[in-house]
Parts: C-alpha cells; sequence; structure tokens
C-alpha cells in the first residue's frame, strides 16, 4: 500500500508540473502569435527625439547619440542629467507621456515653464519617490518646435547608465494599460522562465511535505533549495518595467524585492550547510547564516522604526553579503574535494554555480548601483534544472525504500503467522487438553487454572498477529509464566525455572521471549530423562539492555537448530529478524552439545 501510495503521489505531483509547464509554453505561444495584432491596436510607442544634455548642472553641453547611450563618467557620482530635447511628433493633450523613475526625481518643462513633476512634494516622505516607478502626464500640447527639458536628479544612489540608456529608450506614449502589455510582451520570455522555476520550486517544496509525511528521509535543506528557487524566481518577475504597473503600491513592491535579494542568499546558506562534509566549514556556513539572518531582522527594524529608505539600508548591506559569498564559495571548493558521495558533489557543484552568480550580482551593485541580471537568471536556471533532476532521483529512491519497507512488513507479517503456527501445533494443544481433562477428574480447581492459563496463552499468540508495535518487557513475561506453567503441568519437576531479572523497563517484540524459552524446554531439557533448568537473566547497562535465556539441555551442533519438522525451530529465526528491525539490536546463539544453549539479546536504549 504505502509504495502504491508514494507512486500515486509522485505521478500526481508530476502530472501536476507538466501540466503547468505545458499551460505555461501555450500562453508563451500564444503572446507571441497575438504581438503582431496588439502591435497594429495599441496605440502604445516609443517617441523619436534629438538634441543634446549635460551632467551634474555643469555647462559642457553634448549632442545625445542616436543609439541613446551616453557614457556617464566613472570618476564621479552623476547625481543629475538635464536632457533639452525636440520631439519628432507632436503630442496631443489627450495622450499620456510615460518617464521612468528610478530611485530619481523628475522635472519636465516646456519652453522653460514647468509642466510636470515627480518626486517634488514637499509634504510626501522623500522615501515615497526614491523608488522604481513610471511617471507619467497629460492634458498637454506638444509641438515639434517645442524644447522640453527633462531634469532627472537623484541624491540617494546616484544615475547609473543602464537607467539612463533605460530611460532614453523608454519615452512612451500611451496610457498605462497598453504600456503593461507592451512590457509583458517585450519581456515575456523572461516571465514564463521565472514562472517555470517558481512552479518547479514549488512542486518540490509539497514533494518534499508529502516525504515527511510518509516518514520518509526529509532535511531542511531540502525545503532551502525549494525556496531558494521560489525567491529568485520571484526575483526574475520582478521587473520593473511592468511590475509597478501591475501593483501600485510601489514602496511596498521595492520592499518585497529587495527582501527577496536578501532571502536568496540566507536559502543559499541554509542549503549549503547541508551538504558541506566538513566540521569546519559546517561551522563557518553556520556562522555566515547566523549573521545574514540578523542582517535581515536589522533591515526591518531600520525601516519599520528608523522610516530608511529600503535601497539605502540594502545598498550598506551589500559588501558584508559579498565577503559572505566568497568565503562561502572558497570553503565550498576545499570542501568539495574531500566529498565521496557523487549525490553531494552535483548539488555542492550546482550551489557553486549559484553561489558565482550571486557574486556576479552583488558585486556589480555593489560597485556599479545596478544589478546585471543575466548572471543571476543564467545561474539560477542552471541550478534549479540540477536540483529538479537530483531531487526527482531522491524521490524514486525513496520510492524504492518504501517498497522495501512494505516488503520488510509483510515479512514481519509472515513472520508473525509462523510464530503463531510454530507455537500452536496439534501435538501441543493435544497434550495441554489430555492434561486438563485429566485434573478435571483428580483436581478441578488445578483444571480451572490450567484452563485460565492455557486461554491466556492462545491469546497472547493471536494478539501477536495484529500487533504491530513492541509490547512491555513484564507483558510478555505474562505470557512466558502460562507457557511455563502449562508445561510444568505436562513435566511436573522435570522443569526447573530460574528467574534473574534485574531489568524490566523496556520493550521487546511479542513471543520473542516466550519462543525461545519454548525452545529450551521442547528441545532441550525435556530431552535428557532427568529434566533440567531454565534460567532467565536481565541486566540494564549504560546504552544497552540485555537478555540471557540460558538451558542445560541436550544443545545441538550447529549456531542455528537444523530441523526435523519445519516448523518446530522456526520462531528463533524469526525472533532474531524482528529483533532487529524492531529493536536495532541483536540476537546471538550459542550451543555446545550436552552441555546447554545459551540465548544472548541486546537490546540498545
Amino acid at each position: 500500500m504505502k509504495m502504491m501510495k508514494s507512486k500515486r503521489y509522485l505521478l500526481s505531483y508530476s502530472l501536476l508540473f507538466l501540466f503547468f509547464l505545458l499551460l505555461g509554453v501555450f500562453l508563451g505561444v500564444s503572446y507571441v502569435h497575438s504581438q503582431s495584432y496588439y502591435a497594429s491596436t495599441n496605440p502604445t510607442h516609443c517617441i523619436k527625439y534629438s538634441g543634446n544634455y549635460c551632467l551634474n548642472n555643469s555647462y559642457s553641453v553634448k549632442d545625445i547619440p542616436e543609439n541613446h547611450r551616453i557614457t556617464l563618467r566613472s570618476s564621479r557620482k552623476t547625481t543629475s542629467v538635464r536632457l533639452i530635447i525636440q520631439l519628432q511628433e507632436n503630442i496631443r493633450p489627450q495622450q499620456s507621456v510615460n518617464l521612468y523613475s528610478e530611485f530619481a526625481k523628475i522635472r519636465v518643462l516646456k519652453n522653460d515653464t514647468e509642466i510636470a513633476s515627480y518626486g517634488y512634494h514637499d509634504h510626501l516622505n522623500d522615501m515615497v519617490f526614491t523608488v522604481k516607478d513610471w511617471f507619467s502626464f497629460s492634458n498637454v500640447n506638444i509641438n515639434r518646435n517645442d524644447i522640453l527639458t527633462i531634469e532627472i536628479s537623484s541624491d540617494v544612489v546616484g544615475i547609473n547608465e543602464p537607467y539612463l540608456h533605460h530611460f532614453l529608450d523608454n519615452i512612451i506614449v500611451g496610457t498605462k494599460e497598453h504600456l503593461l502589455k507592451h512590457n509583458v510582451e517585450k519581456n515575456l520570455f523572461h516571465i514564463v522562465i521565472a514562472g517555470v522555476i517558481f512552479i518547479m520550486g514549488f512542486v518540490l517544496c509539497v514533494l518534499m511535505l508529502t516525504f515527511k509525511l510518509m516518514n520518509a528521509p526529509v532535511y531542511i535543506g531540502d525545503f532551502s533549495c525549494s525556496f531558494l528557487m521560489m525567491s529568485g524566481a520571484l526575483i526574475m518577475f520582478f521587473n520593473y518595467d511592468y511590475i509597478t504597473l501591475l501593483f501600485r503600491n510601489t514602496l511596498m513592491v521595492n520592499i518585497i524585492d529587495t527582501l527577496n535579494h536578501m532571502l536568496v542568499l540566507f536559502f543559499m546558506l541554509i542549503y549549503f550547510r547541508l551538504y558541506v562534509h566538513g566540521e569546519m566549514v559546517k561551522r563557518a556556513v553556520r556562522y555566515f547564516q547566523n549573521i545574514w539572518a540578523l542582517m535581515i531582522v536589522l533591515f526591518c527594524v531600520l525601516y519599520v522604526f528608523k522610516e530608511l529608505n529600503p535601497e539605502t539600508i540594502f545598498a550598506s548591506f551589500l559588501l558584508p553579503a559579498i565577503v559572505i559569498i566568497l568565503v562561502t564559495a572558497l570553503f565550498l571548493c576545499i570542501d568539495y574535494n574531500h566529498i565521496e558521495s557523487s549525490h553531494s558533489k552535483i548539488m555542492i557543484g550546482s550551489g557553486l554555480i549559484m553561489c558565482v552568480s550571486s557574486f556576479a550580482e552583488f558585486s556589480c551593485r555593489h560597485l556599479r548601483g545596478y544589478f546585471l541580471h543575466y548572471p543571476f537568471t543564467v545561474g539560477l536556471v542552471v541550478f534549479s534544472l540540477i536540483q529538479f533532476l537530483a531531487i526527482m532521483i531522491v524521490a524514486k529512491r525513496n520510492i524504492l525504500q518504501a517498497s522495501r519497507a512494505e516488503y520488510i512488513e509483510n515479512e514481519l507479517l509472515q513472520s508473525k503467522i509462523s510464530i503463531m503456527l510454530s507455537q500452536i501445533q496439534p501435538h501441543f494443544l493435544y497434550n495441554t487438553l489430555v492434561v486438563i481433562r485429566h485434573l478435571c477428574e483428580k483436581n478441578p480447581k488445578l483444571a480451572k487454572e490450567a484452563i485460565t492459563e492455557f486461554a491466556g496463552y492462545l491469546r497472547g499468540n493471536l494478539d501477536s498477529l495484529t500487533l504491530n508495535t513492541t509490547i512491555s518487557f513484564e507483558k510478555e513475561m505474562e505470557h512466558v509464566e502460562n507457557y511455563i506453567s502449562l508445561e510444568k503441568k505436562r513435566f511436573g519437576d522435570k522443569i526447573q525455572i530460574e528467574y534473574d531479572i534485574e531489568a524490566t523497563d523496556f520493550e521487546v517484540p511479542s513471543l520473542t521471549i516466550q519462543t525461545i524459552v519454548e525452545n529450551a524446554i521442547r528441545h532441550g531439557i525435556t530431552k535428557r530423562k532427568e529434566g533440567g533448568t531454565v534460567s532467565i537473566m536481565t541486566r540494564e547497562y549504560a546504552y544497552t539492555y540485555t537478555i540471557e535465556i540460558k538451558d542445560n539441555g541436550v544443545g545441538i551442533n550447529e549456531n542455528i537448530p537444523e530441523k526435523k519438522d519445519n516448523r518446530s525451530h522456526i520462531g528463533i529465526e524469526n525472533a532474531r529478524k524482528r529483533i532487529e528491525t524492531m529493536c536495532h539490536g541483536t540476537l546471538d546463539f550459542q550451543s555446545i552439545p550436552n552441555i546447554g544453549t545459551t540465548v544472548l539479546i541486546t537490546l540498545p536504549k
């Protein structure tokens, strides 16, 4: 049943993943085929213009290149850019002009008269305007002959080349709804890749939860891998060409995006801690993980109580993040050579790819003021594919383990049946009933006692068929005593029992001790004319309990007795298997001909 359930779970989630993957491909193809339609119906387009620019309020004016690729001086931080341009088309009052702001304030002037501004409201906190967002204005008539001046300023993080190039390429006419469609189409491939990775991470997370419910081995690192994939996919999805058009609370979008960048590193460190082997490396990764967790908490505290800009806080955390990533990568490279497991090497190797791509992203953001995005995207895609395939292999292994567990469970059930059959044999039942009939004539009171013991003996054997857990030692001894009492009524003084019980606070599989005692009586001491003694002794040690069953019967020549009757001694081997499987203990069998037999059971605490 467990194997069938696990196969159904795996098949269901595989089909679910395939369904969403095909759905994403279908939607992507539909968008591609509909581009020509939107191109003819969507009035959104980029404005063509010409003019010149100056940096940092200087008097040095230069022409804007045709490709809009203005080069900024790396030796000095650029805090303002002024564009003086003429449009190559007329803008009617009912049309909207859209400009992109990235931590910048914008002022637009027509013939030296201000017609629109973004980020200059004195009654609002500056932090509200130092986000990534689209700014639009309308109800203005702009002719080709008008001189349009656009002033861009940013005192928070400065103006970088990628933002300036993006701004110059995307002076767009159209409503925000049409702008959203335009930008979604432009970034469609990126969106589909992000969606597929997020779905892969979600499917793996659900798969890990399923394994946990099935009591399969699942580690926190497996979940961190899923969360890392989902956080990385969200970073890919949070493209500011369209995300702030979808969600108008731009400040919250920026905060979530910043937190996602921080969480990716946190989940990465948890993931690495699972697969590294060196104790020093484990301690180092745990130390970095705790430091970064504190920095995430500090980020939240500074934002909530100090009302600092999230980008400013994050910028101050970039250098520690780069150091953590670099040192962690070096430790992983050192540990990689000492890893013997090919599975762990694959996991660490894919993690190193993710580590390198994250290092490139954080370093570029720290040194140049912007994220590259493409190294992170490539690293995340490679990491996600390797992780998904590797965890699916682990899923297959868990299914095989579940199949093995089901096989062992069936074996245990058959063992219980075999034990019962070995205990309740026709000649034993016949002999016991004959004794009871004889006692009914000679001693009715003793006969009543024998019937009670016989009923207890039968109940103990039958209960063992439905019992899947261990029982207390005291309960097992009750069954042993019922059996011994019945045999003593048959053989009288030929059977002597000695007890040396010092430990009872442990559990054993049902019928294990009774099986060994029965073997000692039936195939040991009762084979002697004068009978013999069976001793039962228990001891408690620092890490184990021991049970010793010893007799001075005829003994045998081999470690495990060979039997003429196929059922007579099957209980011993079954008892060994059940002790090993259910208690992780051992059963040692030693016998010397004409001296006796000793069985030692060792159970871990």
